[in-house]
C-alpha cells in the first residue's frame, strides 16, 4: 500500500459515512494498512520498496462500519458535553486564538482554507466552519503524497499534526476511544519520524553551507 493510501485510509478514520466501504476495506486491507503504517514509521515518506514491517504494538482490532459511525455520532456532534471534534483550533494555543476558550476558526483553520485555495482543492460543506478537521488535514497529505511532493508532505504533517497529543489527551474521556487513541499514538510516531527527518536535513545543509563559506572565504 503506497504511503499516499495510507494517509488517505486515516482521513476517513476520523470521519462518518460509508459503511459498506469502510468494511470491504477492513476485511481485504486491514493487514496490508498495518504493514504500510508501521513503514512510515520506520522509514518516512517513500520507502515503499522496503521490507514488511509489524505493527508493534499491533493496532487494535477496527470498528465495524456500523460501530465506526455509531461513534462518529457521539463525539462529532460540536457543542455536546460528550463530544470531541477533531479540528485543530480546538485545540490550538492561546497564542494561536488569542483567548483561552476553545473555538472554531484560529490561524490554523485560516491557513488550511488558505492552502486548500491556493492549490484548487474543494473543502466539502460541511468542513466550511472548521477546514483544519484533522481529516483534512490528513487528506491534504495524501494530495501531496500523490503528487510525489514528499518535501511539503514531510512540512505540512511535522506542523500540521503537532496538536495530536492534546487531542489524544482529551480522548482518554471516553471508554470507547480506544481505536482512535491508537490511530493518532501512530501518527505521533510517524510525526516524530518525519520531524527527526527535517532536522536532520537542516543539519546537512548547515554543515554543506558552512563548508562552502569556508572555502569560500
Amino acid at each position: 500500500m503506497e504511503d499516499s493510501e495510507v494517509f488517505a485510509v486515516l482521513s476517513q478514520c476520523f470521519v462518518d459515512g460509508g459503511e459498506a466501504e469502510w468494511d470491504r476495506f477492513v476485511a481485504e486491507q486491514w493487514a496490508e494498512f498495518c504493514e504500510a503504517v508501521a513503514r512510515i514509521e520506520s522509514f518516512g515518506f517513500g520507502a515503499e520498496g522496503a521490507p514488511p514491517k509489524v505493527c508493534e504494538p499491533a493496532l487494535p482490532a477496527p470498528p465495524s462500519g456500523a460501530e465506526k459511525d455509531s461513534y462518529a455520532r457521539r463525539r462529532y456532534t460540536g457543542g455536546l458535553p460528550s463530544s470531541a471534534m477533531p479540528v485543530e483550533s480546538l485545540y490550538a494555543s492561546f497564542a494561536q486564538t488569542g483567548s483561552g476558550a476553545a473555538r472554531y476558526r484560529a490561524l490554523c483553520a485560516d491557513y488550511m482554507a488558505d492552502v486548500a485555495s491556493r492549490m484548487g482543492l474543494f473543502i466539502p460543506e460541511r468542513f466550511a466552519a472548521y477546514p483544519d478537521h484533522l481529516s483534512l488535514e490528513l487528506d491534504l497529505i495524501a494530495v501531496l503524497l500523490r503528487a510525489d511532493a514528499l518535501d511539503s508532505a514531510r512540512t505540512v504533517a511535522v506542523e500540521r499534526l503537532a496538536w495530536l497529543p492534546d487531542y489524544r489527551a482529551d480522548l482518554e474521556r471516553f471508554d470507547d476511544a480506544g481505536f482512535y487513541r491508537a490511530l493518532l499514538d501512530r501518527l505521533g510516531r510517524i510525526r516524530r519520524r518525519l520531524a527527526d527527518e527535517k532536522e536532520s536535513e537542516r543539519f546537512h545543509y548547515d554543515e554543506k553551507t558552512l563548508i562552502t563559506n569556508i572555502q569560500e572565504g
